[in-house]
């Protein structure tokens, strides 16, 4: 497995054909980037606001109130930062698609470790993707 790699889950199907109706009634996929990191979400911003038709909303501290900033934010997906912790990462991405079911969450992560992607997948993410992915991998998970 290498950098490029990213694995989708099947529960993606659903969030696919629901990011693309939200797509549909607006001209961009708004995404939202949750990392406790600011340099590190303004960056990504930074990358991503070179894509026409992707929209990066603020972005979310991880350890700000995530169920009602994303209400108010009202993203088409998350692209979740995976860390510093690990668990608590993991604890998050499983309260967002409890919380809001139709909006696809994207693992970022900096290890290829397989118990990762596979614990990513069982908290429901659509995507892990690793640091070392380029924009056109992480626009394809999106889109997606």
């Amino acid at each position: 497995m290498n950098t490029s790699d990213s694995i989708h889950s099947e529960a993606s199907m659903d969030d696919q054909a629901h990011t693309q109706r939200m797509v549909l009634q607006r001209d961009k996929i708004r995404v939202c980037l949750i990392d406790s990191r600011t340099l590190y979400r303004e960056g990504v911003r930074i990358i991503l606001s070179t894509v026409e038709d992707i929209d990066v909303t603020d972005g979310i501290q991880q350890d700000e109130e995530i169920s009602s900033r994303l209400e108010a934010i009202s993203p088409d997906v998350v692209i979740l930062a995976v860390k510093p912790s690990i668990a608590n990462s993991l604890k998050l991405a499983r309260q967002i698609r409890r919380h809001s079911p139709r909006i696809p969450v994207i693992l970022l992560g900096e290890t290829e470790e397989e118990e990762l992607l596979f614990k990513g997948i069982k908290v429901g993410a659509a995507a892990y993707l690793t640091d070392g992915a380029s924009l056109e991998e992480l626009v394809d998970a999106i889109r997606r």
